[in-house]
């Protein structure tokens, strides 16, 4: 491209701009992606936490700092993106050398964003001890905006420039926009997709290293049933407390003795934030032989919830909630309370399990089925369970 005789310094403003652009609309698939991905609770390809508890993205999607008023931090990241790449796109149309105070607007909007992504990359790094490759390149992605955009401020002479004699055909900036935002949001609609056919429940084959429960997990009903009815959950989901409900009537009505049910945990706390807490306090209660006591206190509170009101749970169970609150505070007890809680969920994710209650149906014969939500009526409704209840009991 052919310019205008005048003096730019020691950076190009023309080139600076279309990398800044480039390098937004890159971060914008990727953010949509990612947003997209963490509001539909789809699993992704991502870095392993380093204890090997849940993959980076799965730890990231699932920490509190991960939403503001319940809307991904990923979508935040996406306005950014846009409205750089708007912006740089503005300023070409009007000419570079008569935007500088665009071009400073753009350095504001990204200084914000690369001190966000400063935050989040530190908490995902040294707080929740994460490694999630996709919110690593997004967060590179706006330092390097922020690079150039700085360099090119910099350097920037203070005289007007006028106008490039032959600009980029303006139609190639929107194109790209477009492209970038379809790239990165098509894949995680597909995914999404998937999620939501998969609802619908269906025969299941554990291809994983996965365990359905383990020995530490509660069990009610009948301890030796061969008919047998996993449920991962959040304490503080409404859904779940629902579903509980139901199922706690259909015990009452006959099923207790036939079927073993086993509760694992599965705190979302991006959503609920105390249920990890509650999840926390359910493992010191089921140590002291109240688990279930606990889990319907919060299941009959679940519209209201607060930890005074989980310290008072223990309390009326006849707990020492002093003790437990101690946990929090004590890493070493922390660690061998959270162990139960976080290897429930590395199972979870690792069977597929993404938002709760998840049902997982294991039949004398040993084959499986899953349901999510509501799904669970179907499947205790259905012939073939009503069939299993005749083999379930030994003789």
């Amino acid at each position: 491209m052919r310019l205008a005789s005048y003096n730019f310094g020691s950076v190009n403003p023309f080139i600076s701009n279309r990398i800044v652009f480039l390098l937004a609309c890159v971060g914008l698939g990727l953010t949509l992606f990612i947003g997209i991905a963490h509001t539909s609770g789809v699993g992704v390809p991502c870095g392993e936490h380093p204890e090997g508890i849940l993959s980076g993205c799965d730890k990231v999607a699932n920490d509190e700092w991960s939403r503001v008023l319940d809307i991904p931090v990923a979508f935040l990241g996406s306005l950014m993106y846009f409205a750089v790449a708007c912006l740089a796109f503005l300023r070409e149309v009007i000419g570079i050398p008569n935007s500088p105070r665009m071009r400073f607007f753009i350095w504001m909007i990204l200084g914000a964003g690369t001190v966000v992504a400063g935050m989040m990359f530190g908490r995902t790094y040294y707080v929740i001890n994460a490694l999630c490759v996709w919110c690593t390149a997004s967060h590179i992605l706006t330092f390097c905006c922020f690079a150039v955009q700085t360099v090119d401020l910099a350097t920037a002479k203070r005289e007007p420039l006028g106008r490039p004699v032959r600009r980029v055909a303006w139609f190639a900036f929107p194109i790209a926009i477009l492209f970038f935002a379809l790239a990165g949001a098509a894949p995680a609609f597909v995914l999404t997709y998937k999620q939501k056919t998969a609802r619908k429940g269906g025969r299941f084959q554990n291809a994983t290293d996965a365990q359905l429960y383990r020995d530490y997990n509660p069990v009610r009903g009948n301890p030796n049933a061969k008919l047998v009815i996993i449920e991962f959950a959040d304490m503080h989901c409404q859904v779940c407390a629902h579903w509980n409900a139901y199922l706690d009537k259909k015990l009452a009505e006959g099923l207790e003795s036939k079927v073993k049910v086993v509760f694992r945990n599965f705190p979302i706390a991006s959503r609920h934030p105390h249920a990890t807490t509650a999840a926390l306090f359910g493992e010191y209660a089921r140590r002291h032989g109240k688990f279930w006591e606990f889990l319907q206190m919060n299941f009959d509170h679940v519209e209201d919830i607060s930890q005074e009101k989980l310290v008072g749970f223990l309390d009326k169970l006849g707990l020492n909630s002093s003790e437990a609150l101690g946990l929090l505070d004590n890493k070493t007890e922390l660690a061998d309370y959270l162990k139960n809680v976080q290897q429930d969920m590395a199972d979870g994710w690792k069977l597929g399990v993404r938002q709760t209650p998840w049902w997982f149906i294991q039949y004398p014969n040993g084959e499986l089925e899953y349901a999510i939500g509501d799904g669970i009526d179907a499947r205790i409704e259905s012939d073939k369970f009503q069939r299993a209840l005749q083999e379930s009991v030994p003789r």
